[in-house]
């Protein structure tokens, strides 16, 4: 998309600013925006970018669910938690003032979100970093971008280790003594090339 040698037809640039909109709308209302700021990053009406959000929610009640219910439990008990457990204090979650609260509830919901996706990416490089087979290869980490781990090997081996870190990743909570199966199925993408950018 940010690529000015690329030439899209009006079907593909269509698809391109709906797909932003939709990654906007979504990503912004799980997090707490509201259609004022979610209008303003899309350059668009508040009444659409309401109207977004309402279309949102009514397709996924259960994330709408989930967020009331997060903001209520940090409400009762003070603190908000990830998936694993660990916890995080929302002192002022019942202060009284509206704009400090309204940030503690995003708070609440952000960290079982994003927490636990940190705690995935965290036990991914553990099984990856302590896995037999993948020293046997001389493989080894070097770098994490975002959700991307990327390793280096010996060319020969390049596909099998591709095979074992996505194999790793798509299963996270099976490391030392946490021995759980995520609820729904993960599929991570995997590639190898002689540079990170040809393999993306």
């Amino acid at each position: 998309k940010k690529d000015k040698s690329v030439v899209l037809t009006d079907q593909e640039k269509w698809f391109c600013a709906a797909r932003d909109r939709a990654k906007a709308i979504g990503l912004g209302t799980m997090f707490g925006q509201g259609a004022g700021a979610i209008a303003a990053t899309l350059g668009i009406k508040k009444e659409v970018a309401q109207e977004g959000v309402l279309k949102f929610f009514s397709a996924n009640p259960k994330i709408d669910e989930l967020i009331s219910y997060m903001h209520q439990f940090g409400r009762d008990r003070g603190f908000t938690h990830t998936m694993l457990g660990r916890m995080r204090q929302l002192h002022r979650i019942n202060c009284g003032m509206k704009g400090i609260e309204a940030m503690e509830e995003r708070q609440a919901f952000n960290m079982l979100i994003q927490g636990s996706a940190a705690e995935m990416m965290k036990l991914a490089i553990l099984r990856i970093d302590a896995d037999p087979r993948l020293k046997e290869l001389d493989s080894f980490l070097c770098l994490t971008v975002h959700d991307e781990l990327i390793s280096e090997a010996p060319t020969e081996y390049a596909s099998e280790v591709k095979d074992i870190k996505t194999e790793l990743m798509g299963d996270p909570y099976r490391w030392g003594p946490i021995q759980l199966q995520y609820p729904v199925p993960i599929a991570p993408d995997g590639a190898f090339a002689d540079r990170w950018s040809e393999a993306k």
